[in-house]
């Protein structure tokens, strides 16, 4: 990148990182090869426009960099790939994919993408927008952390999402119904089907601390209900807990044990 956000020059040639307007952006280079490197991996954009093609409704473009790797998002499954960056041209090889079910133009919008990354597109980096460039379409990317940032943690309203044991992760259609509110206030509150929890917190870097947390102890009306409160239980019962937001998601895990909850913003 240079400050005119000419097409993507060699690190030598970039502006220092003091002057990125995100910051944490860097890259690296071995001969005439470039790499994209995040302080903070990966480096995602969110694609702004597309010329060239409609997008399926509802749907948009995410791209991943990683040091040596590249994941795209374009609707339905997650692509990925090895990548490098000659001069201005972005080279992909070692494809790989999710195998997920998705409607056919959902799929069709895989394929296109696919064969976008394939095609040896140009790029051209003029913080906080990527610009990706075929002979036929013209993609405009934006920075994720601009697009769609990180959702607070208070005054944000979180509902279930699934769990982890450890082991693997879960999901349920009655996981959306617990939901957890941190007020700026202090207060926090936990809702299951059954029981409803509340107390106090307080944030330290990425942990929480509670006090005087305690649930009211209402019966559950059945098994899929008290399944459902314990696990919630196993993470959120008054002990300290770590957490991390990313975009909408949040992870709730102590020791083990992880809960998931999406922001709710309709």
């Amino acid at each position: 990148m240079n400050s005119a956000g000419a097409p993507l020059p060699h690190c030598a040639e970039r502006v220092p990182q003091e002057a990125y307007s995100t910051g944490a952006k860097a890259c690296v280079e071995s001969g005439s090869r470039v790499h994209f490197v995040a302080v903070h991996e990966p480096l995602v954009f969110v694609s702004e426009s597309v010329e060239g093609r409609q997008l399926v409704a509802g749907t948009e473009i995410r791209v991943k960099f990683f040091t040596s790797e590249v994941r795209a998002d374009a609707g339905c499954n997650w692509l990925s790939a090895d990548y490098h960056i000659e001069g201005v041209v972005l080279h992909v090889s070692g494809y790989g994919a999710t195998t997920k079910g998705c409607s056919s133009a959902r799929h069709a919008q895989d394929d296109w993408f696919l064969k976008v990354l394939g095609s040896r597109p140009t790029l051209a980096l003029a913080e906080p927008r990527l610009v990706m460039s075929t002979a036929d379409e013209r993609l405009t990317f934006l920075d994720r952390e601009i697009a769609s940032p990180d959702r607070p943690l208070a005054g944000t309203h979180w509902v279930g999402d699934g769990s982890n044991d450890g082991v693997t992760w879960g999901s349920s259609p009655n996981a959306q119904d617990v939901s957890v509110w941190f007020d700026p206030n202090g207060s926090v509150e936990v809702r299951t089907k059954c029981q409803i929890g509340a107390g106090s917190y307080q944030v330290q870097g990425s942990n929480l601390t509670f006090a005087g947390f305690s649930y009211d102890g209402a019966a559950c009306a059945n098994v899929s209900e008290q399944r459902l409160l314990e696990d919630v239980q196993l993470v959120l019962d008054g002990s300290s807990v770590s957490f991390a937001i990313e975009e909408v998601a949040l992870e709730i895990t102590k020791g083990k044990y992880t809960l998931q909850f999406r922001a709710d913003e309709g």
